[in-house]
Parts: structure tokens; sequence; C-alpha cells
């Protein structure tokens, strides 16, 4: 595995409900601050949550700064968007929750829930045959030829995915209306890129170093034992 680039991280906190200073933060005298702290680009509101982007950590003059892609809350809901890893979103978070006591009048609280979801594209040491069975592969390859009449094609792009599910959640957390989406596992060669330079794009519902150590393992699975579908 090498060449890591465009290393994004989402953390989604869930707190206790009316914990989060909303009603403090939206109004002008604090909210003209929280813009000039980070630098905010702009505002919406979608489905009814308030989401500020792009904004900068330590701030928007700062030569190194931290990109936030965005920030969406509600009264019980913050999630957070960094360029950069776990470490570096936590950072960001911290410095978040910091404003929020300091210029809003909130007293912090720990999330209910706290899950991440990380995306980066790399480039891994087996080709897009080593993630289908070897019948579909000969398929695929084979399909080809049928649609060569005027010109050979060829096979520019595919996708693997799982799609994790919680059909239940424990009862402490239904006690509070807390409810978890689908989560998705997502490896595909990189759009735009030929396929024999083996980059992927890769998310996976988890923290940065979990990510990393995932694809990692998978490398070594596939790659191992001198299968086809391995760097030589």
């Amino acid at each position: 595995m090498k060449d890591i680039s465009d290393l994004e991280v989402r953390q989604t906190r869930i707190f206790p409900i009316d914990t989060l200073p909303i009603t403090r933060l939206l109004t002008p005298a604090v909210m003209k601050g929280f813009n000039e702290r980070f630098g905010w680009g702009g505002t919406e509101t979608v489905e009814g949550d308030i989401v500020l982007k792009p904004g900068f950590f330590p701030g928007p003059d700062a030569k190194d700064a931290v990109i936030i892609r965005s920030l969406q809350f509600n009264m019980r809901r913050l999630i957070l968007s960094v360029v950069g890893d776990s470490a570096t979103a936590n950072i960001v978070f911290d410095a978040i929750a910091t404003f929020f006591e300091d210029q809003a009048q909130w007293t912090r609280t720990e999330p209910i829930v706290l899950v991440e979801d990380t995306g980066c594209v790399v480039t891994l040491a087996f080709d897009w045959t080593a993630l289908v069975a070897p019948a579909f592969r000969e398929f695929a390859l084979g399909t080809m030829e049928r649609f060569g009449k005027y010109a050979r094609p060829e096979i520019r792009g595919m996708g693997f995915g799982l799609r994790f599910a919680y059909p239940a959640v424990p009862p402490e957390l239904q006690e509070r209306g807390v409810t978890l989406g689908e989560r998705v596992l997502t490896i595909e060669p990189r759009l735009n890129v030929p396929l024999a330079e083996r980059r992927y794009y890769t998310n996976s519902p988890s923290d940065s170093d979990t990510h990393i150590a995932l694809l990692e393992s998978l490398e070594h699975a596939l790659s191992q034992g001198g299968k086809s579908g391995a760097k030589r």
C-alpha cells in the first residue's frame, strides 16, 4: 500500500436531547464570532440541520490550516467532516467544543454515540480482478468481445461494497430515540485512472487507523502467495 491521498474523516456525535447550545450559537453575536474563528464560507439548512462549510483550523489565516469540509448540527447531533485523520478531527472537534463552552455557555457533555467514517485514495498491490470470483472475471473479459463490433472495448471501472445494517440497537439507545443508519465499506478503482495503476477509492465505517489497517489486511489477503491479481 502506498501513495495515500485525499484522506478524510467524518465523525458523527449524538448527544442527549437539548444539550447542544444551538439556540445560543445562532444569536448574531455568537455566530459572528464563530465565523471569525473558523472562517466558515457559507451557511445552509438541510432537512432542518444547519450546515456550515467550508471552515479552517486553527483559523482562515493559518498557512497550514486544516480544511473542515463541513459542520452539520441540530439539537442533538453534530457531524464533523475534516481533511485529515481521526486524530486531526478530534483536535478540531475539541476546538469547536471549546468555543461552545466559552462563547455559547455550553457545559460540555459526552456524546451518547460516536461513529466515524474514513475515505481515501490509495495504490494497492492487486488489480481489480482480485476483487471478483474467477468465473465473473472471465465473464467480464469475455463480454468485452461481444461489444467489440467497431472497436475493442476496455473495462474502465468496477465497484465493490459491503453494506452494514443495524436491525436492532441496545435498549439504552432506544430509550433516547437513537437509531443507527446503514454503514458501507467501499473499494473501487479510482475514476479516470487507468486500471493498471491500481489506484482505488476506499471508504469504511471506521476511524482512520482502523481503515488503514483494514486496507493492509485486504492487500495482504489478496496479494499473498503469488495470486494472479498480485502486483509483481
